[in-house]
């Protein structure tokens, strides 16, 4: 395990440049962020590290006035979602673990993506009940990621997710589109 962890050790390092420089995924969020420029985006993923990695890849393209990063260990998070929600502010990317998907008004996100999809469809609804308040309606678009087709097949996650949120809609009523 050592000499493994040798071997991984210069992938790991913070700020190397060998990191996700051709993730798949994170190159689509990119042409994703591009092509929005107009928008305010929220972007919600499950874990820290995946926002690390998220971070660690925009740090030099992206200027920081308009993107903020939030984990649970983020002091002022009602300052950064007061200056996304303001119109005039330039802070137009938010991305964030589940710490924010739960009891927060993000009201000025016109794109809400999910970059991991989590296990609990209840989450997606949370995540996406975000940036659309009763006080506040307005339409959004909503963008999914989905897993990789052959990570899928073990995980069986779309197919899952695509039944739990059936369940939900014949239960609740409420009807999401779940993937784009």
């Amino acid at each position: 395990i050592n000499q493994q962890i040798e071997q991984l050790r210069p992938f790991l390092k913070e700020g190397s440049e060998i990191l996700f420089k051709k993730d798949q995924k994170i190159n689509q969020l990119d042409s994703i962020m591009k092509l929005n420029k107009d928008k305010k985006i929220l972007i919600f993923t499950e874990y820290k590290d995946t926002l690390n990695a998220i971070k660690e890849y925009f740090k030099d393209s992206i200027n920081p006035d308009e993107i903020r990063f939030v984990d649970s260990n983020t002091k002022n998070k009602q300052s950064i979602i007061e200056k996304f929600n303001d119109t005039n502010d330039k802070l137009r990317i938010l991305i964030s673990t589940d710490t924010l998907s739960e009891g927060f008004n993000i009201s000025g996100a016109d794109l809400v993506i999910n970059f991991d999809i989590p296990y609990n469809p209840v989450r997606i609804i949370q995540r996406i009940g975000r940036a659309t308040r009763l006080d506040t309606p307005k339409e959004i678009d909503v963008l999914n990621f989905r897993p990789d087709d052959d990570l899928d097949v073990e995980l069986k996650l779309v197919e899952t997710m695509e039944l739990r949120i059936k369940d939900i809609i014949r239960f609740v009523g409420v009807e999401y589109r779940i993937w784009f």
